[in-house]
């Protein structure tokens, strides 16, 4: 069978052999350009693709293109000099515009930008000395190879080393030169570079090619990722052009590139012994003797080119062939067909072949290209194939009909490559651009385009969709505790819950880093809806294995009807966004439909949140003061700060409306840092005034307590207005605990080294974590005003208020009881010990500027409520 390869090969005209090695290298794509800009260029030694010549000049075949490229696009070339991982580097910085003859990775794929249309195509091969020898990978096993450092050549070849019994010992070096010349010194077994620069300067060296042929490639022009130029589109643009041009400037470059210039038969010195033999007839025959040697050296030198030619065609990625033009029939067909697809020589030639291998559903078009063949004198087509061992390839056949001329008849060359690798780097790519790598699922682009054409179909046939947010509760808290990985598995596993809980739905999606959205097409109503949705609900509870801990796992859930709630996208989504919004205020772990009201509730808000934020710029906020006293001689114990919003007009906003507003938007920051300031300016103002009020109580929102920062903030204030820290209350709520303990143990810590004082307010309304106040470094307690206003009614009540009190005292905490609005409270707590109190028995809250009375007009013996 070789020989029989052999004799076609030797059949072909000269021409076509041009053609054949030029079509190694060819692909078709089209782009744009750009002018008039300076271009910098990376140049490094890599003959004979890029090299610097001996004159200094920047040379090989993809300068010869740019060059061609910058003088019909006006572009000022600045080349820059450097060693391969070098000018990587710069082109990942910036610093450099283009990069010749970069082949595309995965990897490189995240760090620079490629043209469509690849500039030549190039494979990797090993090198050695004519005394060692290597056939196959084994034979490298235990040898020393030289690689250039940071090439496809290095990771192949670490890869591949794994695979071997015994490991290739790899020398990285940082130029191609060093590679060969480490290799003929005799430092390395065998020498890993592409095949142009080993074809080229191999045998320089004393080396030979071997047989092992790897990791064939594309190369490019590279540029800087979301560089934003168009110098790619440009050189797509040429090259789509010149491939289409046997005469252009591509084909006579790739051409200079591919064949090793070849010295002169007849030496420059020959003409001066022809002048000779005019005087001298006696030199005549030592001259043709000198020639008939230089002869044989020549005949010698064009064998070894043919040996080169020849595997070149077999190691090449691309397979080659020759068609007759009136049958469509294989002629030829190069001998690497076996290696790439699987096939021997002799099915090849059979009758059908292609026919039978084709994808049936791709016959019938190929067909059709194929005969397009004559009329435009050249086709690129892909089609599905099938290989040998019956796998489906991706192949891009390209043809040409070379007429007849000069007595020889007319033929069609081409060549096919494999893109298989290619699609499957596509498909990741659209995979990763429309569903979420995490869980599988559709992301928000699937859905919005999924969800228009769902309403579409709903739309003609009159029917509802029902749209379906999902909002994991608190799901930051899983990161921030167990890590990310942990996070990982419980969307994956909600996702899968979704899926099993809804089988109808029409989409499932992950549209954000806890959100889900739900698309369900079948009939509706009330009851069903229902259902479903408490089953969703049911489904999530579900404890979640995840790292040896059992998580429950709830989500608030939102609802929307098409097109009860809304026409459009948008619109559908827009309310279902709203229903989510009312079940996560309202706790979360339940679902929420869709009302109108919730839309005004919303825009009351939006409203509300611009006038507070105005509100905070424009100092409309204000400080009342509710006093505290002791509850048996009614002497001033302090005040506690309280924050109002009166608006320009005179109207007051509650804080129970801004409040919560507030904590939602982040706005409560600034106005915790406001109040502090306030209050401690005030304190300090009364003392300037000759009215001291022993302490100041300021509440702080839970938000404080997820930043180290709040200590530093209170030893500022504390420090602008000269207040000793032992006169300020910080008020904290046991919620604050629940949400980091160990934070917000820190964060107290040091507020009490700084010696501000520690109330935990609203004890007794929450579920109260004994073990962990025992750690915290309290001062007071006060007790919620829910306990104390059915003291004349609740016996319990008065029970749990005992048991407060015994608790504090037991711990050694000042008890502050808030709310006291009768003569019959403020008995009992002073008799069950109880010392201080606020409410309005004793006092309003007072505007700023009013100092406290010092003591409160109701300060005579109380009599208790009866038992």
């Amino acid at each position: 069978m070789r020989s029989e390869t052999e004799g076609h090969a030797k059949m072909l005209p000269g021409r076509c052999c041009a053609i054949i090695g030029i079509l190694l290298m060819t692909l078709s794509v089209h782009g744009h350009g750009t002018d008039g800009s300076l271009v910098r260029v990376g140049v490094y030694e890599n003959s004979p693709k890029v090299y610097t010549d001996e004159a200094g000049r920047p040379a090989g075949l993809f300068i010869e293109l740019l060059q061609r490229m910058a003088a019909g696009e006006r572009w000022q070339i600045e080349y820059v000099s450097c060693e391969w991982r070098e000018c990587l580097q710069q082109l990942a910085d910036g610093r450099l515009d283009l990069m010749p003859d970069v082949a595309m990775t995965p990897d490189r794929l995240a760090h620079f930008e490629f043209h469509d249309v690849p500039v030549a195509h190039a494979w990797s091969q090993i090198y050695s000395r004519p005394e060692l020898s290597v056939r196959d990978w084994p034979d490298l096993g235990g040898k020393r190879v030289a690689v250039l450092d940071g090439s496809v050549q290095q990771r192949f070849l670490i890869r591949r080393s794994d695979e071997l019994e015994a490991q290739i010992d790899l020398l990285a070096l940082d130029s191609m030169d060093k590679v060969l010349e480490k290799t003929a010194a005799g430092r390395t077994d065998a020498a890993a570079t592409n095949n142009f620069f080993g074809a080229r300067h191999g045998p320089a060296h004393g080396l030979v090619d071997t047989a092992i042929t790897f990791d064939q490639t594309s190369l490019y022009f590279a540029a800087p990722a979301k560089s934003n130029n168009d110098h790619l589109d440009t050189i797509d643009r040429y090259l789509h052009q010149w491939k289409a041009d046997p005469d252009s400037p591509y084909f006579a470059a790739l051409l200079a590139a591919s064949i090793p210039s070849r010295e002169q038969v007849v030496p420059v010195w020959t003409r001066v012994a022809l002048g000779i033999t005019v005087i001298a007839v006696a030199f005549l025959s030592w001259l043709a003797w000198r020639l008939r040697d230089r002869l044989r050296l020549q005949s010698f030198r064009l064998h070894r080119s043919s040996r080169q030619l020849e595997h070149l065609l077999s190691s090449s990625p691309v397979v080659l062939y020759t068609l007759d033009p009136r049958q469509s029939h294989p002629r030829w067909v190069s001998a690497n067909m076996e290696r790439l697809l699987g096939f021997e020589m002799k099915s090849v030639m059979e009758p059908g072949w292609w026919e039978r291998q084709i994808h049936p559903d791709d016959l019938v078009g190929a067909r059709k290209q194929n005969q397009d063949l004559y009329e435009e004198g050249h086709i690129v087509q892909e089609y599905r194939f099938h290989d040998a061992h019956g796998r489906v390839r991706n192949i891009r056949d390209e043809r040409r009909l070379v007429p007849a001329a000069g007595g020889h008849e007319a033929m069609v060359i081409g060549s096919w490559t494999d893109l298989t690798d290619e699609h499957k780097r596509r498909d990741q790519l659209r995979y990763l651009a429309y569903y979420d790598p995490r869980t599988g699922l559709p992301n928000r682009a699937t859905l919005e385009e999924s969800l228009s054409k769902s309403l579409q179909r709903a739309r003609d046939s009159t029917q509802q969709r029902l749209v379906i947010l999902l909002d994991l509760d608190r799901f930051k808290n899983i990161n921030d505790t167990l890590g990310t990985v942990a996070g990982d598995k419980v969307l994956h596993e909600v996702a899968a819950r979704l899926k099993k809980a809804c089988p109808h739905a029409e989409t499932v999606a992950r549209i954000g880093s806890d959100e889900f959205c739900l698309v369900v097409a079948h009939p509706i109503d009330e009851a069903s809806r229902r259902e479903l949705l408490d089953g969703i609900t049911a489904a999530l509870e579900s404890t979640v294995p995840v790292l040896g801990h059992d998580l429950i796992v709830t989500a608030s859930i939102g609802v929307a009807v098409f097109p009860k709630h809304g026409d459009t996208r948008e619109q559908i989504l827009a309310a279902a966004e709203l229903a989510l919004q009312e079940a996560r205020r309202c706790g979360g772990g339940d679902w929420a439909l869709y009302r109108p009201q919730l839309g005004e509730k919303m825009t009351h808000r939006l409203f509300l949140e611009r006038d507070l934020r105005q509100a905070i710029d424009e100092n409309e906020l204000t400080l009342h003061f509710q006093p505290q006293y002791r509850l048996d001689d009614g002497r001033l114990w302090g005040v506690e700060a309280l924050v109002r919003w009166r608006r320009p007009g005179g109207a007051t906003v509650a804080p129970g409306e801004f409040i919560p507003l507030a904590e939602e938007t982040g706005l409560i920051t600034r106005i915790d840092r406001w109040v502090m300031n306030e209050a401690c300016r005030q304190l300090a103002a009364w003392d300037q005034s000759g009215h001291r009020v022993p302490r100041i109580s300021v509440n702080l929102s839970a938000r404080e307590f997820e930043s180290e920062a709040l200590p530093d903030m209170v030893r500022k204030v504390l420090s602008d207005h000269a207040i000793d820290p032992a006169r300020v209350e910080i008020e904290i709520t046991e919620t604050v605990l629940m949400q980091n303990p160990d934070l917000a143990l820190k964060v107290l810590q040091r507020l009490e080294v700084l010696g501000a004082k520690l109330c935990m307010d609203d004890f007794g309304s929450g579920y109260s974590n004994l073990a962990l106040l025992y750690r915290l470094p309290l001062h007071q307690l006060k007790i919620d005003q829910s306990l104390i206003q059915e003291i004349a009614t609740s016996r319990h009540n008065r029970s749990i208020i005992r048991a407060i009190i015994a608790l504090a005292q037991a711990l050694d905490l000042e008890m502050v009881a808030e709310g006291i609005e009768t003569e019959v409270q403020r008995g009992f707590l002073l008799k069950a010990g109880c010392q201080i109190g606020q409410g309005f028995l004793l006092s309003r809250p007072i505007p700023g500027d009013t100092a406290p009375p010092d003591r409160h007009s109701g300060a005579s013996s109380p009599r208790p409520p009866s038992e």
